[in-house]
């Protein structure tokens, strides 16, 4: 997760699809029985969140080539997948933001995938 994903000041698009994987291992983490899985958009620098967005879970598992496959994965999050809605609220201003996705468990445990994304929202230009 060290690319910067760049979008547009007042954009509401695209959908953004993530894969959580383990750190070490690369393989996907199955997260198909969390309650809830979160994306948390803050300025880089500070702590205080602008918008959490609320991700669906998604059916599937990315391949080193970029392509999804179902095989093994047809019940969503169980290989790791999840998508997020670009909403105003992140992209009211222009700047450097980042986005933490927390996954709540059945159980009430919590756990902040370590890697951030990374966010450039550019202004618009006056017509």
């Amino acid at each position: 997760m060290s690319d910067t994903i760049y979008l547009m000041q007042n954009d509401t698009l695209p959908v953004l699809y993530v894969q959580v994987t383990d750190q070490n291992t690369e393989l996907p983490v199955d997260i198909s029985s969390a309650t809830s899985v979160v994306l948390n958009f803050y300025a880089r620098g500070t702590t205080t969140i602008i918008a959490s967005e609320v991700g669906t879970l998604l059916a599937g598992t990315v391949n080193s080539d970029g392509s999804i496959t179902t095989t093994g994965y047809t019940t969503p999050g169980t290989g790791g997948r999840v998508s997020f809605p670009t909403t105003a609220a992140m992209t009211a201003s222009a700047g450097s933001f980042a986005g933490a996705i927390t996954v709540t468990c059945a159980g009430g445990g919590v756990q902040t995938v370590y890697n951030t994304l990374r966010f450039t929202v550019k202004a618009l230009l006056a017509s």
